[in-house]
């Protein structure tokens, strides 16, 4: 059996996640491998691109995935974009963008364990929708958690963690706000993900 390496390009999946592993597999993203061997499908290639995002955003359900592209379709512009913009105003990705939680998945246990508000509000669902001028804040017992684990975050990984120009946060205070809808350009997302693929992944099925 092959071992791989401690930091390996060989580990395909990125997740919404900071752990050393991610970060070094964050920056070989950006370079071009060339591959050889036999060409994958274009099915294949579609399905591979779909799922590689799908884990990417923590292993959203098929059936949640599908519903976000098929409402997309319904708003002005182009469903793909809009489909972006909807994963993007989830409660979990939100925090995980405000740099208050290393992975994805910690941000869904702080929703899911009520340790965060919205505008003075408990949420305890993960997948909760944000609207423009929404206050993001953790409650009182939630402080405490989210502090401790930024205390090693951002030693760590402080120069990755970008907050996008649609969100607003002070963590002083720790209160983020929903500014605005995100543009596509604005949303950050794994290079080797082909976002043309999963839309014509979705249109067809």
């Amino acid at each position: 059996m092959t071992q791989l390496k401690k930091y390996s390009t060989k580990r395909k999946i990125i997740r919404m996640s900071l752990n050393k592993y991610n970060i070094f597999n964050i920056r070989q993203s950006f370079k071009r491998f060339r591959r050889r061997g036999k060409r994958a499908s274009l099915y294949k290639n579609q399905f591979s691109s779909k799922q590689q995002l799908k884990l990417f955003y923590g292993g959203i359900r098929e059936k949640m995935f599908k519903k976000y592209f098929n409402e997309g379709s319904l708003y002005k512009g182009l469903a793909i974009d809009n489909f972006f913009i909807l994963l993007e105003k989830r409660l979990d990705v939100v925090i995980y963008r405000l740099g208050w939680s290393k992975s994805i998945f910690m941000c869904r246990q702080l929703i899911c364990h009520g340790h965060i508000m919205v505008n003075n509000k408990k949420v305890n669902i993960s997948s909760y929708r944000l609207k423009k001028g929404d206050i993001i804040e953790p409650t009182s017992e939630g402080i405490e958690i989210i502090k401790s684990m930024m205390i090693n975050l951002w030693k760590f990984s402080k120069r990755f963690i970008l907050i996008p120009n649609y969100l607003e946060v002070n963590n002083k205070i720790l209160v983020g706000v929903f500014i605005r809808s995100p543009i596509i350009k604005e949303i950050y997302y794994p290079k080797n993900i082909n976002i043309k693929l999963i839309n014509q992944f979705y249109k067809k099925n």
